[in-house]
Formats: structure tokens, sequence, C-alpha cells
């Protein structure tokens, strides 16, 4: 073990007990306590948690010392529909006095600790208080934000308490609070030094030198580290993060002494704003521009021709009860590119105009719809056929939402011509874009994820989806009572949901065509009602691909497409009748071309790509689907194979749903998306192939083993 240093002996349990009773243990407990303060001072005070259905992944609240952090925003505007005072920290002088109130804790815990009389005793005291009073007084300015309800607020509800600790029910939200763990440092602190003032006291030297360094180091550290960590961002009364307020530029004022046709240039700043052109010009950020609406109605609303807002970003803006947008537009001629919209009800209203550009937007909701699971509220019954709508309502036929501060849609065309939707990157709303009485209308090249339905259009005409990519939605494309719809090029993915889950949507569409696109790994590729011909447009669907699909397509007896050099690729059900007659109306050949299907049992002697023999197929399992839907689960088990093939062999009047006589044998479709990205897939790829290394170490093992027996 080596020498042991001349002198110095081993210290036993004892010995350290004689060590800590000699005068040491206080100075330690001192200065461990105001380690202890120094960490209490950056981390949360109180953490609440408000949960409801449309909030799945709930919207949190982080109160720490000196500011206010999470989805304080929201909650605000959740707050605002029930009459509920804003949530400042600015109007809460308490912050304010955090950072002076850990030195003197600091001071209070060289007290108890080295005085044993009345002022330790009371100095300990403080400290054991100090923790319940701070959880205390959150309970006071909860109770007066919930008993001082606004009686004219949109929903009305009986005064009440939230509660600091524990549930409190309000309407369908749950909200949990809880201690932080700044609370559970100053007990540890009380705790520390109550167990101090039972160890001797060092002497008085020793005692004023650990006060003088103890608080010394507390407030140079919580003046030098825990004040700037406390600071709150700017613009956190409002909940958000952004640039310092540009107090020095009034944009209102700009925007209402500009020329017509002038560029107003915004420097870089949080500007809280409910702004309106009433001008042609051109508003451009400079930097990084933040307009805050504050959770009232609408940021920016354009009402004069000819207005460009470019390079915002934009949030704040009030609910569905205000109809609040980050960008209205009510005027021709608008284009609105580049910009951020985060915390809006509508990301871009456009409402009874024309010639409007919506371009490079990212645009992004509040979460509350995730795909592969319902959403109760969130998720809207399609209309029936002979639902008729208000010309007049910019929101009729489309779903109210979910109540206070639902989530409304990502872009929103009402009443409006000739629009151009392109390179737009929308999630988590609750429909992408949603069209209604929209005409001449591009939607071109954008990425739609995460949302109810990815594009929803009602009661238009001349519509054209083109090269948009949509995945992950509840449903992809909705499209209804619309003609001359063209759909092109366009990737929709993992539309699953077990209520809707469409790739696409036709109900009583007049001259749809769709071609060269993808229906991946959705509930239904394509369904169909109520779709036909017009003159000058007709109803085709050609080169498409339906791959991994649930079902591939599925037809009610109103369909009527002609089908042609289309894949259908490994559908659990390639085609679902869902009504008798489908096969009179609809014809599974094109231009001469007929259909490749994966499942095709024929034969191409001469190599022309034609099969020889007809492919037949979909008559007993779309029967007994349809019969009953249950079997749905067990469409890929041998029990229901044999259950078709003995619907066909007993049913006499059994008629097909697919009689293609020209079906390809090669394959002209787009090629189909992966399940994951890329580097997804590189990444599965590494997992597995660290999963095999201890199968390859111990097979070495057991070589080596083997080599040394023999």
């Amino acid at each position: 073990m080596g020498a042991a240093t001349p002198g110095v002996g081993p210290i036993t349990r004892s010995g350290w007990r004689t060590w800590l009773g000699g005068g040491l243990g206080p100075p330690l407990a001192t200065l461990l306590g105001s380690t202890i303060l120094l960490v209490a001072a950056v981390v949360p005070v109180w953490i609440s948690q408000l949960r409801a259905p449309q909030y799945p992944k709930g919207l949190w609240l982080w109160v720490y010392g000196g500011r206010v952090d999470g989805d304080l925003r929201e909650i605000n505007g959740l707050n605002h529909y029930i009459g509920m005072r804003t949530i400042d920290p600015a109007n809460v002088p308490e912050l304010i006095l955090w950072a002076p109130m850990i030195i003197g804790l600091s001071l209070a815990l060289s007290l108890a600790v080295f005085q044993r009389g009345w002022f330790g005793r009371l100095a300990l005291i403080g400290l054991w208080a100090a923790p319940v009073g701070i959880l205390a007084d959150i309970q006071r300015w909860l109770a007066t934000f919930g008993l001082n309800l606004d009686p004219q607020a949109a929903l009305r509800l009986d005064p009440f308490i939230p509660w600091a600790i524990g549930p409190t029910e309000v309407w369908n939200f749950e909200v949990l609070a809880f201690p932080g763990p700044a609370l559970i440092l100053l007990l540890l602190v009380a705790l520390l030094a109550t167990l101090a003032r039972r160890l001797p006291l060092p002497s008085r030297t020793v005692q004023l030198a650990s006060t003088v360094a103890g608080l010394g180091v507390v407030t140079l550290l919580v003046v030098l580290v825990a004040v700037p960590a406390l600071r709150p961002a700017d613009g956190a009364a409002a909940g958000n993060k952004g640039p310092a307020v540009a107090s020095s530029f009034d944009l209102a004022a700009a925007v209402a002494s500009a020329d017509p046709g002038a560029t107003v240039r915004v420097p870089e700043g949080t500007y809280r704003v409910n702004l309106e052109i009433d001008r042609p010009l051109t508003l451009v950020a400079v930097g990084e521009v933040v307009l805050d609406g504050g959770g009232r109605g609408t940021v920016i609303t354009i009402t004069a021709p000819d207005v460009t807002v470019r390079g915002f970003r934009v949030q704040g803006s009030g609910g569905q009860v205000e109809e609040g947008a980050g960008v209205k537009v009510l005027a021709d001629r608008a284009t609105v590119e580049g910009n951020r919209f985060e915390q809006v009800y509508v990301a871009v209203s456009v409402q009874g105009a024309s010639d409007a550009d919506i371009i490079g937007n990212v645009i992004v909701g509040l979460g509350q719809v995730t795909a592969g699971a319902e959403h109760a509220n969130a998720a809207v019954p399609i209309p029936s056929a002979a639902a008729t709508l208000d010309p007049s309502d910019p929101h009729a036929g489309h779903g109210s939402g979910s109540g206070p501060g639902a989530q409304g849609d990502g872009i929103s065309l009402w009443n409006a011509g000739r629009v151009l939707i392109r390179d737009n990157d929308v999630r988590e709303v609750r429909d992408a874009i949603y069209l209604a009485y929209a005409t001449d209308v591009l939607i071109d090249t954008n990425r739609l994820l995460h949302s109810r339905y990815a594009v929803h259009t009602m009661f238009g005409r001349d519509i054209t989806l083109f090269g948009n990519m949509a995945t992950d939605n509840l449903s992809g494309m909705v499209m209804m009572n619309t003609d001359a719809v063209t759909v092109g090029r366009n990737v929709i993915t993992d539309s699953r949901s077990s209520g809707t889950g469409y790739g696409i949507l036709l109900k009583d569409v007049r001259g749809p065509h769709l071609r060269e696109n993808v229906f991946a790994r959705n509930r239904i590729g394509l369904q169909a009602e109520g779709t036909w011909p017009q003159p000058g447009a007709e109803a085709v669907v050609y080169a498409n691909r339906f791959t991994a699909n649930r079902v591939g397509v599925a037809l009610m007896a109103t369909a009527d497409l002609a089908f042609g050099a289309n894949s259908f690729d490994g559908n659990l059900t390639q085609v679902l009748a869902l009504e008798g007659g489908v096969r009179r109306q609809n014809v599974w050949a094109y231009q001469g071309a007929g259909n490749a299907w994966s499942d095709y049992a024929g034969y191409d002697v001469n190599g022309d790509g034609i099969g020889d023999v007809a492919h037949v197929s979909g008559g007993a399992e779309a029967v007994l689907l349809t019969q009953s839907p249950a079997l749905e689960l067990l469409t890929t088990s041998p029990a229901f194979h044999l259950l078709a093939a003995s619907q066909v062999w007993w049913s006499a009047n059994f008629e097909p749903t697919v009689i293609d006589l020209r079906p390809m044998t090669t394959d002209v479709a787009p090629p189909v998306a992966p399940a994951h990205p890329a580097d997804a897939q590189a990444a599965w790829l590494a997992f597995g192939g660290l999963l095999l290394l201890p199968s390859v170490a111990a097979a070495r093992r057991m070589r080596g083993t083997t080599t040394r027996a023999r």
C-alpha cells in the first residue's frame, strides 16, 4: 500500500466525528448550503402542466425565480376565453425580489448555523418558512386569477381556485401543478442548517470568516450568474422568445406614413402589433423581426391591393372566436413570402381576394392532431354529398375545432381566385390547406405534415395540386363538390387514421385527373364517390402507384373513372367495391393501357408488356369486407383467403370488381417513397449492427475455446 506520511495516520469513523466535532462541521455546512442556494437560484420554483385531448403533448408552465417559461402565450390565449387575467411576469413584483432573497437566505443560513440563541432560531425558522411562503404566495396569485373572471368573456364559468399542488379540473382541461426543484433545494438547506446546529462551533474568527466568505461568494455568483440566467427573455411577458424590442422604430407610424408603392424595412426586434396595411407597399424584415399580436385578433390585416409581406416571424394571433390570423388578406395581388408562423389560429387567410401568392412560408401549429390516432374533437366528420354551404361564411362546412384555443388551418382560402400556394412547410395544424369557393388555384411543391387533412377543398373549381408531399396526416387530400381537379406527381403517405385515413378522397368531384402520384401506406389510397367526366375534363386515374395501402382503391357505385397505367403493388385489398355496380361504371383501361397488378397470375408470351389473359380480382374479398368490415384486420390470414375462395365457389351471382382486359406486365408508375428517410434507415442499420456485436464476440470466444480444446 506504500508508506504512510509521517505524523499523519488514517482517519477512522470516530476520527471523522472528532474532526467534525473540532469545529469544521458548521463551516462546511455553510459552504455546502450556499452551493445549494446557488443551484436553487436558477432552477424552476413551480411547474404546471395543462392536459386536454386537443393538446396531446400538454402545455407546460415553468416558473423560475425571475422569469416564466414554457407555453405561456397559448395558456394566456386559453385564459382569455374564460375571462382570466393575462399572466404577465412584469406584474409580479416577487420575481424581482428573487435574487435578493437568495442572498438573504445565505445570510440566514450562516446565522442559523453559528448563532445558537434567538437570532439563530429565528434564522432557522426563516429557512424552513421560505419554501412554504413561496408556495403560499403562488397559491394566492392563482386564487386571484381564478376568482376574478371577466363576466363578459366568450366562455363563462363560475369562479374557481386553481391549486398550487395537485390537479384542478377546468372544462375538459386538467391542470396538474407541483413544486419545482428550487423549493425542494430550499428545504434541503433548512434541513442541513438544522443538523449543523448540533455540531460544536469553531472559533469566532472562523465563524466570521465563514459567514463573510459564504455571503460574499453567494452574492458575487448571484450577480454574475444567477441574475443573467433569470433575466426574462425578450418578450417573455407574452411567453415568446425573440430579439429585443426595437422601441426606436414605430412600425404602425412607418406604415401609416409610407407613400403608395414604397418599401418599409423593419429593423430587428419584437413588435407588439395588430397592424393594418391600407396602402400598396412592401413590408420587409431586416434581420430577425417578430410581429406579435399579443393573443388578440389578427397580427397583419391587408386591406389594400399590391402588398407584400416578407421575412417576418409572426405569432400570437387571437383564436377561433375572433377568427384570428397571422396574416389576413382582404385585397387583391398580395404576396406573403418567406415568413414563419407560430402560435396563430390560422397562419394565412385569404378572403374575397384574387391573385394572391403564398410562397416559401413555414407554418407550425400547436400539435393538436397527430396521425395514427383519431382526435375526438378535432376530427370533423366528412359532410354528405348533399351538404350545402353558405357562400357568405368563410368557415362554412369546416369543423369548428375543439373549443377554446383550438388550432385552425395553416392556409385558408375563401371566395378567392387565381391563387398560388408554393413551397410552404405546414405542419401540426387542423387542415394544412383549406379551400372553400376557390377557383383557379395552384398548390405546388408544399410539404404538409402531421395535420388533420393535408388539403381540403369545398365547392371549388380548377384546382391543381402538383408535386406536394403529404405524410402522417389523418387524411391526405379530401376534395368535395369541386370541379376540374388535377392532382399530379404528389406523394401521399401514411394516412392511417382508423376513421378516415384516405390518401385522397374524391366526393362529388367532376372531371378529376390523377396522374403520376404515389399513394403509399394509407388506410385507403383512393376513395371515390360521385365522380364523373364533364365536357373538356375527363375523369381519369393514370400512371399512379398504389402500394402497401390497406385498400388500394375503394369505389362507390357513383364513381365513374377510367384507370390506366397504374401500379397496384402489395395492397392488402387492391380494389374494394363499397356498393354493387362498381364494375359497370368504371373502366380498367385508358388509351389502350391497362394496369399493373402485383397479384396478376397471367403471362406475357410475346413480351409486349401486355398480359395475354385478363386480370380479374376484387369480387369475393370486396363482398366479404363490405358485409363485415371487421374482417379487414384479417385480410392477410389464410382463413380469410379460404373464406374468399368459398365465396367464389358457392356464389352463383358472383361478380368481380375488376376485369382488366389489358393488364400491364411492365411498371411505368413513379417509384414508391421510402417508409423512413435515408438517414433514419442508416441509423436503424447502425443500431442493428450494434445489436449483432455481442453475438459476434460470443462466437469468437466459442471458436477460441474450441481451438484450445483441440
